[in-house]
């Protein structure tokens, strides 16, 4: 669903009082416009980039992220399952946009007894999850909800996808009522429109991507799951600790124009011995952990 320029509503909480920041991107005849809900504080693009101009964003997604680093991600996604979600032995997990396996893969290696699902259309990543006990969905997130399969799960993973969706409320609600056991666990990272980054970098912020529908406020995320069926347990800025390379790989690649050309100035200029060292960084983004409330 694409929302109007001009009249768009909110679609996270409804609220006819949007306002149109700036414009954001252009391709032949369709201008993308950054707009911001004045209740919830959201920011979403207006009109949402046709199929097209996303497959074309898309190519070579994960070939671009490339470092010198070797999988960095897996480590991530253990320490941070680990905390926030306790023992997964036994439990079934969902990951919906589940990338190049990096977080099926730290299952495995935690708790090999667990049931993973991961939902990945993208045929540039599925080489990665030839090794690994998982199953693998070869189907984007909205096709593979539309099917309604009648299968619940105990945890779903949410890693750098609430913001690629249409219809976030309406996907997110379509997977609590139907593919979550009560008191299922969600686990989610996206865009955080409040950082002190997006604050500091105005419109150079490495977060504004075609690609990227939504830029989430703390009100709308937890409007986004109250709709949803979600109770909120953790909402705060996320920090990753990634080898320098990492960063500056996918700063090189991804955001606005003149914030990939400065990366790649410093990723050129820095020496190797530094690009290896692994630092903790907060890079605009919320962690969101909630409960399926019933």
């Amino acid at each position: 669903m694409a929302f109007d320029p001009i009249s768009a509503p909110c679609p996270i909480c409804e609220s006819r009082e949007t306002r149109r920041i700036a414009p954001f991107a252009q391709r032949q005849n369709v201008a993308l416009q950054l707009r911001e809900c004045t209740s919830c504080r959201v920011r979403f693009l207006a009109p949402q980039p046709p199929d097209d101009w996303l497959s074309r964003e898309y190519l070579n997604y994960y070939g671009k992220r490339k470092s010198p680093s070797a999988r960095p991600k897996k480590e991530f996604f253990g320490r941070l399952l680990s905390e926030h979600a306790g023992s997964l032995a036994e439990q079934s997990i969902l990951e919906l946009g589940a990338g190049e396996g990096d977080c099926a893969a730290a299952v495995q290696e935690r708790w090999p007894s667990a049931r993973m699902t991961a939902v990945e259309s993208n045929p540039e990543s599925l080489a990665h999850y030839a090794d690994l006990k998982c199953e693998v969905i070869r189907e984007s997130v909205e096709t593979w909800i539309a099917a309604q399969h009648p299968r619940k799960f105990n945890a779903l993973l949410l890693f750098d996808l609430l913001e690629h969706l249409r219809n976030p409320v309406a996907t997110l609600s379509q997977l609590s009522a139907n593919h979550l056991e009560p008191g299922a666990i969600v686990i989610a990272t996206f865009p955080n429109v409040e950082s002190w980054s997006r604050r500091l970098l105005g419109r150079l912020w490495f977060q504004y991507k075609v690609e990227h529908l939504f830029y989430f406020s703390r009100s709308s995320v937890c409007e986004l799951g109250r709709r949803a069926g979600l109770q909120t347990v953790t909402l705060r800025p996320l920090r990753k600790k990634f080898p320098i390379s990492y960063f500056l790989a996918v700063g090189s690649h991804f955001g606005p124009r003149p914030f990939q050309r400065i990366a790649r100035l410093v990723r050129l200029l820095t020496p190797q011995a530094v690009a290896r060292l692994s630092i903790p960084l907060s890079l605009g983004e919320w962690l969101w952990v909630a409960r399926k409330t019933s």
